[in-house]
């Protein structure tokens, strides 16, 4: 972690939540818009009005025990706080997944080189929300380590600085993987090569979502690709192509470009083992 991630909360924000409640809920009821106003003034460092980083962390009272985050988001004069987890009861983690998915959408958002500080700070905020949500954010753990989006400054590292991070995402994976995550399987079957087998899970366990079906039926074309030895094979990868095309076609008609690429890959490996079909 960076030095100004571990830095103090400003002690009028810890007052301010303790006596006025979570930041967020009192915007969200449009109250103490006075006391927020003063509160950015309150920096570890001085006063730095706009001048807050993605987060702050409380020092763990106990061994292994995870710490409180402060969280900021973008205001009119800069990063204002918002949030601080844990505030209350949590069941299943709920709050801490949604405000972990947030700090994740922000990194993803932000350019790699022009806000390569700003990216790497908010996924080490994600990265210690999903911690928080326990089993509910294995996948989204697995992806933050399996690419270290945090640069060599996430929590996990420092705190077990034997282990890789790509043991510790493989393992998240597998452990989503049999608690039935469709995305960890198929994202299983990216890392370890075309595995038919873990696409065919993901396939089964896909559901009816368009995102999850269409993503493990690509892989699952992919492999049958990879290992067909006659007409049957080459027929069955086109077939699949056919169902991940249409799956992640719909995806980017209700608004998910992220599946456009997908999509466009899928329909195109459709048409080639099709034309496979028709030389052969």
């Amino acid at each position: 972690m960076t030095s100004t991630a571990t830095a103090p909360v400003p002690a009028m924000v810890r007052l301010s939540a303790g006596l006025l409640g979570n930041p967020s809920f009192r915007r969200a009821f449009g109250g103490f818009k006075g006391t927020r106003a003063r509160l950015q003034g309150a920096q570890p460092t001085g006063p730095q009005p706009g001048r807050n980083g993605v987060y702050r962390l409380d020092k763990p009272g106990k061994p292994g025990k995870l710490p409180r985050i402060w969280l900021t988001e973008p205001g009119p004069e800069g990063r204002e706080y918002c949030a601080v987890y844990p505030s209350g009861p949590d069941k299943g983690g709920l709050k801490a997944e949604e405000l972990g998915e947030r700090c994740f959408a922000e990194g993803l958002s932000a350019a790699a080189v022009a806000d390569g500080a700003l990216r790497i700070q908010c996924f080490q905020a994600a990265e210690i929300c999903f911690l928080h949500a326990a089993t509910r954010a294995k996948v989204r753990l697995a992806v933050i380590y399996r690419d270290d989006l945090c640069c060599g400054g996430s929590w996990f590292l420092g705190r077990h600085p034997r282990r890789t991070l790509a043991a510790r995402a493989s393992a998240l994976l597998r452990e989503a993987a049999g608690e039935g995550s469709a995305e960890a399987c198929w994202l299983l079957a990216d890392a370890e090569g075309v595995s038919r087998y873990w696409a065919l899970r993901a396939v089964k366990l896909a559901g009816a979502d368009e995102w999850q079906q269409g993503s493990a039926w690509l892989r699952f074309a992919r492999a049958a690709e990879a290992q067909a030895q006659d007409l049957a094979g080459i027929a069955l990868a086109q077939e699949s192509y056919g169902r991940a095309a249409r799956a992640l076609g719909a995806c980017v008609e209700e608004g998910n470009w992220h599946a456009k690429r997908f999509a466009v890959e899928a329909e195109a490996s459709r048409r080639r083992m099709e034309q496979e079909l028709f030389w052969a």
